[in-house]
């Protein structure tokens, strides 16, 4: 089991990594894939990026992924969208989606598929959502 600890708000914090995680993020900004894969990297997960829709579903098909990072507003597709088709393909895969925006958040609770991270957003919420069942 790895052990990790940060140094956050000069505050230390420390979790256990049970399972390496292959974790995907899907968001059509360069900071916002490279900001989530540098930091789930240092936690122990194995983590791949798309910056599209397309490129996604691409991604999905050769290579097996424990959980997709979506990010709603993908520009030229609905985040939620591409998880309602992703869902219905995919059952395994765990769909985290991710927005600035607060007014979806019912959407997605009643679609079943996903849970929701709200941008700016407190890293410790994604741990304990990427590590729910």
């Amino acid at each position: 089991m790895k052990r990790s600890c940060y140094n956050l708000s000069n505050k230390r914090f420390q979790h256990n990594v049970s399972k390496i995680m292959k974790v995907i993020v899907v968001d059509d900004e360069l900071a916002i894939r490279k900001f989530l894969s540098r930091l789930l990297s240092v936690e122990g997960w194995t983590v791949v990026t798309a910056a599209s829709p397309d490129e996604f579903l691409k991604r999905i098909e050769v290579e097996s992924f424990d959980l997709a990072l979506i990010d709603v507003n993908l520009g030229t597709e609905d985040g939620i969208q591409l998880a309602r088709r992703v869902h219905l393909s995919h059952t395994n895969l765990k769909l985290i989606l991710m927005s600035g925006r607060w007014d979806n958040d019912d959407e997605v609770r009643e679609s079943g598929f996903g849970e929701m991270l709200h941008k700016p957003f407190d890293f410790f919420q994604l741990k304990q959502l990427m590590n729910e069942p």
